[in-house]
């Protein structure tokens, strides 16, 4: 959706793996956590973010507007 990939794009990267740019490893998963979306690499990474949901978005927040 147009609105996804706005928001994948001003994220930039993987929220757990954040030296993994959204889009490399195929289409990025979106996931919501604590009632958040945010997008992820692959789905393999879903178990982490869901684990540590506080780096999670963290690392998701942290990376928006970046190059």
């Amino acid at each position: 959706a147009p609105a996804d990939r706005k928001a994948a794009a001003e994220q930039k990267v993987c929220a757990v793996q954040d030296t993994i740019r959204l889009g490399s490893m195929g289409a990025p998963v979106k996931v919501t956590v604590k009632g958040k979306e945010v997008f992820l690499c692959c789905p393999a990474c879903k178990g982490a973010a869901e684990k540590n949901p506080d780096q999670t978005l963290k690392t998701a927040e942290g990376n928006k507007g970046k190059q």
